[in-house]
């Protein structure tokens, strides 16, 4: 079994800046070649912050490149309460498991990925 590989993003970063800066760098996932971008998959919570990364991308960039697909959480999520779950497949077949928790009152995400 391999090591998870965490990245983490202080509170009152500029959280999408951030993680395409990371992805860009090479520091979320290791060095990206010309093509490698686009066969990723990104999952932000909903369509808004998936718009909103892909401006994060360009900016960061600074020249052309071809987005990776960015998939919204949040739709598949809408009307469901906490204790409620939404399974996705990734790419690679992977299961991707997504739970509406809440914690003092906050409703949040908890993400497992199943290799």
């Amino acid at each position: 079994m391999t090591a998870p590989n965490v990245f983490t993003i202080p509170p009152g970063a500029p959280f999408l800046d951030v993680l395409a800066d990371a992805l860009l760098s090479g520091r979320l996932v290791g060095a990206l070649g010309p093509g490698d971008l686009a066969d990723a998959t990104i999952y932000l919570p909903t369509r808004r912050a998936g718009r909103a990364f892909a401006a994060a991308l360009a900016r960061r960039a600074g020249r052309s490149l071809l987005l990776p697909r960015i998939v919204p959480l949040g739709e598949a999520l809408l009307g469901r309460s906490a204790g409620d779950s939404v399974s996705y497949e990734t790419p690679t077949g992977a299961r991707l498991e997504v739970e509406i928790t809440s914690v003092e009152g906050i409703a949040t995400l908890l993400v497992r990925l199943d290799d």
